[in-house]
């Protein structure tokens, strides 16, 4: 399911998946876990996080990094776009 599926009662049809995913930007993956941990610095540094939930979220996406570094990151096919990914 996508982010936005939940308002649906069934699920999307193959013409609108294809019409709404796109897949060329998982070339940005790496750009895209910077731009979180960025995003997630500032939700820290304004208080809207907690110094423990930037943590855990900056591992997390740490993780990610690794893995796609390394290679073994997977794209899943219910992936909607990079953004989904993460």
């Amino acid at each position: 399911m996508t982010m936005w599926g939940g308002r649906f009662g069934e699920e999307v049809s193959d013409d609108t998946w294809e019409f709404t995913v796109d897949t060329s930007d998982r070339r940005l993956l790496l750009d895209d876990l910077e731009g979180s941990m960025g995003h997630v610095g500032m939700l820290g540094s304004t208080g809207i996080l907690d110094p423990t939930q930037v943590s855990v979220i900056v591992e997390g996406l740490e993780t990610i990094r690794e893995e796609a570094v390394g290679g073994s990151f997977t794209f899943r096919n219910d992936d909607e776009d990079v953004h989904s990914a993460v």
